[in-house]
């Protein structure tokens, strides 16, 4: 396909570092598969292994299958705080530890579908989806507004309650610290069930918006 100006050739896909439970479940294959075909490469690494300096990579991927307080110290203590790579959060207990502030949340057993804000629907992470949208399984949401970051998306069943939230390179934590990398909330995952496609692919490209790929 014809590259007008090298725009999408100036993105260099470098190393993701995905931590999680090892051996992975289907889940997570398709999703390394899908980075693994957009040109990264993904290193998966069990949790309470390394520790691992999160700066030597351009994302790292916190599945939800970890227990947080061990996939916490499977980062280096002298760069986790505020690395430099982008960050996508998907065990929902270590969003106080990424982002500061009440990470607290309200766990469900259903599958709940969630609706596209107005700023998600021009951000690359979701600008494909509107209004209502069933990622297939929807496991824990904010209990809170969040103070800073911006709301991609937020419960159905209530709207106070933010479910994707990403904060950009300077943008303030929930503690008003500005972030060296960019983070994303992605609490969806296979606790309960199966993602589908379109789940899928948020979680896609939350991963590749998190690393700055500029093919988004």
């Amino acid at each position: 396909m014809f590259t007008p100006f090298g725009f999408y050739e100036d993105f260099n896909p470098g190393e993701i570092l995905w931590l999680t439970t090892t051996p992975v479940g289907s889940d997570q294959d398709t999703i390394i598969s899908n980075l693994i075909g957009f040109g990264f490469k993904v290193t998966v690494v069990n949790e309470g292994t390394g520790p691992y300096d999160a700066n030597n990579y351009q994302a790292v991927c916190i599945h939800e299958d970890v227990n947080s307080s061990t996939a916490w110290n499977t980062l280096s203590t002298a760069t986790r705080d505020n690395t430099t790579a982008g960050v996508v959060i998907g065990e929902q207990a270590l969003f106080d530890e990424f982002l500061g502030g009440d990470g607290a949340q309200i766990n469900t057993g259903e599958n709940l579908t969630m609706t596209i804000t107005p700023s998600g629907e021009t951000h690359p992470i979701t600008k494909n989806y509107a209004g209502s949208v069933d990622p297939g399984n929807l496991m824990q949401r904010w209990q809170s507004t969040p103070a800073n970051g911006t709301i991609l998306s937020t419960w159905d069943g209530d709207s106070s309650k933010a479910i994707i939230v990403v904060y950009d390179i300077g943008q303030d934590n929930e503690n008003n610290v500005p972030q060296n990398g960019r983070r994303v909330t992605l609490p969806v995952g296979n606790q309960y069930g199966s993602m589908n496609s379109v789940g899928e692919e948020i979680w896609v490209r939350a991963i590749r918006w998190a690393a700055g790929d500029t093919r988004l």
